[in-house]
Order: structure tokens, then C-alpha cells, then sequence
């Protein structure tokens, strides 16, 4: 019986050593910061640390990596659950990894402001759109450069994220802008852009229709749901009762379903992992005002005496200019800024050093310095007859601009046919290059001289596009380029081309 105390004081020994140790590690910290996650040390380069997760099975932890190369990343959750602090981490992580980064949707950047590509919201559909588009025909020229066996070049190309902070909404208003529909460029993206460098990461409610799309995205995130909502989104029922707390969240790949905690991002400003190559695509707003001294510069199309700056516009938010060359015609209804427009187009031509005349009433338009002829609408008869006589003094040519063409055309029919007569003039006798304003019903239906032919031109600017009858004016449609929000501001239309549309913004007239 000797053995026994020498076994009782063994196990006691043991039990010493063991007091205190559990066998499971401790709750998931409340706070984790990307820094804080263990590197992967080579294991998974093109990976991006999203969490730290808990694996009780095997009594460690790992890190919650993301592949964006992959799959697309869902973000599902309850407002305040953290669903956007991933959206961040994933953004940062992407950067790190050299990435061009979209934001849409966010109520302030998710990176620094250098760090990004277009930044978006949602209440501003025509950007968003056109950046879908933009992404979409990346998709196909990757597709037409696979056809040709002549992918590489497209394959070396920084691969495009895109962040959707509020997937409903986003699709909500791109349905409910312009003709409808547009909502299938962000689903288009989701099917087609993965395989051809384009990635999506969404963050969003528990909803039917974003269960319905789970089957498009290779990990996804649930935070902080009731029991309910997290089996609805593919929560195994063991992982449901889980602390609902701030980042909190069950990470579902496939068959796997792990308990995680999400990772803070850290400061992007040192050790960005960058590469060579072309800047991010930025598709800026366009501003609710320009001044005169912005049209100054610029990279725009050059200006000149056929080519005038009239505003901001377009995808880079730069100079653009209406072509002239064959006359011009604004339309818009009143108070949509045809005088001004018309105004700031006889300052660029005057700059340019042509000889100009103008028709109207509105000091904005008669007043414009430099303007060498003047007339209100009852005495362009006698205007006519003054320029003819500085044709014989050696006058060649001269730009007209008639403010309310259609209100001359229908008081003083007699000098809108002399206008007519004289702008289409082209062999002999003076030049005249007719630039006119008309309200968009008028202008949209006219059949007869000289805005019938300004409409067959196709060059010109239509504001307030919303306007019925607008798309009528030049025969094109105009809902691609209409920003629902300052649809009807004064200024903001559509620049025309032939069948060619910018958005823009036309200049105001008050000094810089």
C-alpha cells in the first residue's frame, strides 16, 4: 500500500499545475485593429485581413482572410452593427494590395481622399451609372482582348474594388433614374466582373432580395441581427445567440461558419502598397456654380473661335465647349439661364476675336463688353442693313446671338426671315453665324426658319433636361445625362454634340 500516498501526492502535484487552466480560450476581444492581427507571413499575398476569428474545435484563433480575386464580399447587418467599419478594413486592406478603390454610398470617405478612385452617393445616380458603365466596358474590352488572346496587357492593370455602402439604396435610385432600370448595371457587375478585374463588396440589411443574390458572393459577413434574420442569412442555429455587440460577426464561406470579431483599419497614410501604372478613375460632380475665371485653363478641348467654353462638365468636371461652327442653339424653359448662356458664349468668342452682334432685351446679354452691335427684336431689320454696310467697309463675318429667337420669330416674323436669309447665306456676301436661344417647347416643334435649322445642326445646349419636350429639341435622349437633384437649377443641362451629350454646368457671370 505504499504506493498510495506516493499517487495521491502526484495527482495532487497535477492538479496544482492545471488549477487555473481552462480548456477554451477566452470571449473574442470587443476591440481589434488590423495591426493588432498576425501577419500571414507570405502564406496568402493577395489575401486582406478582415477579422480575428474564433475556432473552438481547434482551441486557436485565425485570421478572417478575404481574397478578393475570388469572390465578392457581403456585408450583412443592422445600422450601427459595424457592417461599414468592414467595408472600410476591406478598402484598406484592397489599397494595400494596390487596388483601385470606388466608394458608393458612404457618408464620408471609407480612405483618404488620394487613396480612392470616384467617390459616389447614392442620391447622385447619373455618376454612379456612368461608373458602372465605365467598369462594365472594362469588362468588355477584357472580354474582346481574351477573344484575341491578348489579355495580358488588360490582366496587368490594377484590378478595380468597388464598395456599395447601402446595396438597396443604391439600387433604388439607378431604378428610379432616367428611363428605369439601371439597377442592372450593378447586377451585371456582380455576374460579369469578377473573372475580368472587378470586385464588389455591399454592405446591407437582412432582406429577400439580397438573400436572393447571396449565391454571388464567395464570403460573407452577419453582424448583429436577431436569431431570426441571422438563420434567414445562412447562420448555423449554434452560432445565432452570440453576443450582438459592435463588429461582432459570423463569417460564412461555403460549408464554414466561424465566430468573428472585425478588424479596425488603421491609418493608410504610411505604407500603402502602390503600383505603377494609370491614376484610379475619378469621376468628380459636377459644381452648383462656376465662375467666369474657371473657364480660364484648363485641360478641355481647346477653345477658339468654332469651339467656346460655356462651363464645367463631364467626367473629369473640366472646361467644355460649344461647337459653333455651324451655329448654335440654347434652349431651356424661363428662368433655366438661355440669356447667361448666351452671354458667356459672347465673352468666349469676343476673347477668341470675332466680330459679334447680339438681339435682345436683357442688359445681361446687350451689356456684354465688347459686343460691337446691339438691337432689341422689333429692329433687326435695321441691324441687318448696319452689317451689311460693314461688309462693304470690309467686314467678312460676324457671330449673331438672338436671345428668344421664338418670341422674334412669332412678333416679328418679317425679321425672322431676313435672319434666315442672312445666316444661311454661304457663297457671297457676309458670313453670318447665327447663335440663338428658345424656349424647349418652341424650339422641340419648330418646322420653320431659322430654328428648324439650328435643330438640324445638332449643337447646342439644353438645360433643365427634365423639361418635357427636351429630348425632342435635338432628337436625342437626354435621361443619361440628367442629375435628378439640380435637374431644374439654372444652368445645369445638357451639352450637344450630334449625337454626343456632356452633363454641365454653365458659367454665372459674377466676377471669379
Amino acid at each position: 500500500m505504499a504506493w498510495c500516498p506516493r499517487a495521491i501526492g502526484e495527482s495532487s502535484e497535477t492538479l496544482r499545475d492545471s488549477q487555473g487552466t481552462a480548456p477554451w480560450l477566452p470571449e473574442l476581444p470587443p476591440t481589434v485593429r488590423r495591426s493588432d492581427l498576425p501577419p500571414d507571413r507570405g502564406r496568402a499575398p493577395d489575401t486582406v485581413a478582415l477579422a480575428l476569428a474564433d475556432l473552438p474545435d481547434q482551441q486557436r484563433r485565425d485570421v478572417v482572410r478575404w481574397n478578393p480575386r475570388q469572390g465578392h464580399l457581403l456585408v450583412v447587418g443592422e445600422p450601427g452593427s459595424g457592417r461599414t467599419t468592414a467595408l472600410r478594413t476591406a478598402a484598406a486592406g484592397a489599397r494595400q494590395l494596390g487596388w483601385h478603390v470606388h466608394a458608393v454610398g458612404f457618408d464620408s470617405p471609407p480612405l483618404p481622399m488620394d487613396d480612392l478612385g470616384t467617390v459616389v452617393g447614392v442620391d447622385d445616380p447619373r455618376r454612379l451609372a456612368r461608373l458602372l458603365t465605365l467598369l462594365a466596358d472594362r469588362v468588355r474590352t477584357a472580354d474582346g482582348a481574351r477573344d484575341g488572346h491578348s489579355a495580358a496587357h488588360e490582366a496587368a492593370g490594377p484590378r478595380q474594388l468597388v464598395l456599395v455602402d447601402g446595396w438597396e439604396a443604391a439600387l433604388e435610385s439607378l431604378d428610379a433614374w432616367g428611363r428605369g432600370g439601371a439597377g442592372r448595371l450593378l447586377l451585371d457587375l456582380l455576374r460579369d466582373g469578377l473573372a475580368r478585374g472587378v470586385t464588389v463588396a455591399a454592405a446591407s440589411g437582412a432582406t429577400a432580395r439580397m438573400a436572393a443574390l447571396g449565391g454571388h458572393f464567395h464570403d460573407r459577413l452577419v453582424l448583429g441581427m436577431d436569431a431570426v434574420d441571422q438563420v434567414l442569412a445562412g447562420v448555423p442555429t449554434e452560432l445565432t445567440g452570440l453576443p450582438r455587440r459592435p463588429g461582432r460577426a459570423v463569417r460564412l464561406r461555403g460549408a464554414e461558419a466561424h465566430e468573428c470579431q472585425i478588424a479596425l483599419p488603421d491609418d493608410l497614410s504610411a505604407g500603402s502598397r502602390l503600383v505603377d501604372g494609370p491614376p484610379p478613375l475619378r469621376l468628380r460632380a459636377i459644381p452648383d456654380k462656376v465662375a467666369l475665371s474657371d473657364l480660364v485653363g484648363g485641360d478641355g478641348p481647346a477653345a477658339g473661335q468654332n469651339l467656346v467654353p460655356v462651363g464645367l462638365g463631364g467626367d473629369d468636371t473640366d472646361v467644355v465647349c460649344v461647337d459653333v461652327s455651324r451655329g448654335a442653339l440654347v434652349a431651356g424653359p424661363p428662368g433655366s439661364g438661355r440669356t447667361t448662356a448666351l452671354a458667356v458664349l459672347a465673352r468666349g468668342l469676343l476673347r477668341a476675336g470675332r466680330p459679334v452682334a447680339v438681339v435682345g432685351t436683357d442688359p445681361v446679354l446687350i451689356g456684354v463688353p465688347g459686343v460691337r452691335w446691339a438691337s432689341g427684336p422689333a429692329d433687326v431689320a435695321a441691324l441687318l442693313d448696319e452689317l451689311s454696310d460693314a461688309h462693304r467697309g470690309g467686314l467678312e463675318g460676324v457671330d449673331l446671338l438672338v436671345d428668344d429667337l421664338d418670341v422674334l420669330d412669332h412678333l416679328h416674323p418679317v425679321e425672322a426671315e431676313r435672319l434666315a436669309q442672312a445666316s444661311a447665306a454661304r457663297s457671297t456676301g457676309l458670313r453670318v453665324r447665327l447663335i440663338a436661344s428658345a424656349r424647349t417647347g418652341r424650339a422641340a416643334t419648330a418646322y420653320r426658319e431659322p430654328i428648324a435649322r439650328l435643330r438640324s445642326v445638332r449643337a447646342g445646349l439644353v438645360l433643365d433636361p427634365l423639361e418635357p419636350g427636351s429630348g425632342d429639341v435635338f432628337g436625342v435622349d437626354l435621361a443619361t445625362v440628367v442629375d435628378p437633384s439640380r435637374a431644374h437649377a439654372a444652368g445645369r443641362g445638357a451639352l450637344v454634340h450630334g449625337r454626343e451629350l456632356t452633363p454641365a454646368q454653365v458659367a454665372g457671370l459674377a466676377p471669379g
